[in-house]
């Protein structure tokens, strides 16, 4: 793992923090976002920079040069073949710091996912809703906790309805048509859920934004969680707060392999796109 700072219009490795941004990082005073590397390039790095700085606005009602930090993250991403990378935004009497980790791609296991769903509520008005704050206590110590227990991820519930994962967004598919979680439930509008749209729309899938409770899953026929890391990750099992579960399984025809191949290709597009801005580092 590496950590960077813009110091002088340059991208240095971090040595020292100033003590004041310290204080902020670690109590978690900023945003961040999480991308994957693909052949030392950032995948679908202009969305994700784009998401950064609206959020900032949202927040501070303050942007920054997404420009440059485009280019400062494309320098950071040569130096790792495949991982991934987060850009971190750290705020300061309303001066932004930016701060670039690499470290190795964390997934073993991007299918066959054990899945359980939560009994804790997302907060759908709450001020941090469809943001990524760098203090993302609560998900990371139930991540942890589920971990233990032997499950690759956890869905909240919002006003008792499916919302997200702990790190991903949730679809479920039956008679060849998609649904995902609206995000007025308190969901963050993923760069890859995004993703799957477009692709479902560009290849005339049925997909749409539904209210449903968690026993809906029962009678899926597919199952799939998203992230910028994971992709597209198929679903094995998944366990409601009751204790029900239920199992899928996929052929090679499955929807879910089909919506992950597509996104693939997206991504390898993605970084072919921006190969010739290397020129300009």
């Amino acid at each position: 793992m590496k950590l960077f700072k813009i110091e002088n219009g340059n991208i240095v490795e971090i040595e020292s923090i100033d003590k004041f941004i310290a204080v902020r990082l670690f109590s978690g005073v900023g945003l961040f976002e999480t991308l994957k590397i693909l052949n030392s390039k950032p995948v679908f790095l202009k969305e994700h920079i784009k998401r950064l700085s609206d959020s900032a606005y949202k927040v501070w009602n303050k942007k920054f040069d997404e420009e440059q930090i485009f280019f400062f993250s494309l320098k950071v991403a040569q130096q790792k073949e495949f991982g991934m990378m987060r850009i971190f935004l750290v705020e300061h009497d309303l001066e932004f710091s930016f701060f670039f980790l690499i470290d190795d791609f964390p997934y073993s296991k991007t299918s066959d996912l054990c899945v359980k769903i939560l009994e804790y509520e997302r907060n759908p008005s709450g001020f941090s809703a469809g943001l990524k704050p760098i203090s993302y206590f609560e998900n990371v110590v139930i991540r942890e906790k589920l971990k233990r227990e032997g499950f690759d991820e956890g869905v909240f519930l919002s006003n008792g309805y499916i919302a997200e994962g702990t790190r991903t967004n949730i679809f479920w598919i039956k008679d060849d048509k998609v649904f995902t979680p609206p995000v007025y439930l308190g969901v963050l509008n993923g760069i890859t859920r995004q993703k799957i749209f477009e692709i479902c729309q560009s290849s005339s899938i049925y997909i749409e934004e539904v209210e449903k409770k968690p026993e809906t899953l029962l009678s899926a026929e597919e199952c799939f969680l998203s992230s910028s890391l994971l992709g597209v990750g198929t679903v094995s099992n998944i366990v409601l707060p009751d204790g029900r579960k239920k199992i899928f399984s996929y052929s090679k025809d499955s929807l879910s392999y089909f919506l992950k191949s597509k996104l693939e290709e997206l991504e390898k597009k993605d970084i072919g796109d921006i190969s010739s801005l290397y020129s300009l580092l």
